[in-house]
């Protein structure tokens, strides 16, 4: 059983291949990942970065989140890789 975050059309996406299986980029510059599923089709990466030199637009250019269906945030955090919304759908 994996960890799924919900578009706007209600359809479930499987992290490991949303988050891991796309290979990206912005990996270089993060320590650590993490993912808040904020209902609605509404998704937040926590990221935390390696280094302080690097430009949120930067790092978030990195990333290849398109086609998805979901409107993406970035914010700073770490622990675990899904953080649970207050509205979160029923798996």
């Amino acid at each position: 059983m994996g960890d799924f975050v919900v578009d706007r059309r209600c359809n479930r996406h499987a992290l490991t291949a949303m988050v891991f299986g796309r290979h990206h980029d912005a990996f270089e510059l993060l320590q650590h990942v993490q993912v808040r599923d904020e209902g609605g089709g509404r998704v937040t990466l926590l990221v935390t970065l390696r280094t302080t030199n690097a430009a949120t637009d930067v790092i978030w250019q990195r990333f290849d989140l398109r086609d998805l269906g979901i409107d993406w945030r970035a914010q700073a955090g770490k622990n675990r890789l899904k953080v649970v919304g207050d509205c979160q759908a029923s798996s």
